[in-house]
């Protein structure tokens, strides 16, 4: 595995701002802050099976909000590692509403996959 800790760019792209990025990365800490510090065990079970990637109770809404669940708080860390860097680079190159295009149909087709291959017993 490797930390990116920049990507190269020309002055162009350093001039806007990534919102969505960052609005992305803040909605991840807020929803791991509230599960990890205001949830019991039974609740943060229940979120996940309301709001997570669940064989057989799939919701429209899944794709979306599991992207903000996270296992821990390493778990998050790197996502957001990643997202800054990356994620910020790309919005800057493609705009935030090709950004945020981008980021839902990854998060179906990542959700697609992740049911397509998970066994039903878990």
């Amino acid at each position: 595995m490797f930390f990116p800790l920049w990507i190269s760019s020309d002055e162009e792209l350093r001039q806007r701002w990534p919102w969505f990025t960052m609005l992305l990365g803040v909605a991840m800490v807020v929803a791991q802050s509230y599960s990890q510090w205001y949830l019991g065990e039974g609740q943060q079970l229940a979120l996940t099976y309301q709001f997570g990637a669940v064989p057989f109770a799939w919701h429209w809404y899944a794709p979306l909000t599991c992207t903000l669940l996270h296992d821990g708080w390493w778990h998050l860390c790197g996502n957001l590692l990643f997202l800054a860097v990356y994620g910020s680079a790309l919005e800057r190159y493609m705009g935030t509403w090709r950004m945020a295009l981008i980021w839902v149909l990854g998060a179906y087709a990542s959700l697609i996959m992740h049911l397509w291959t998970v066994s039903p017993m878990q």
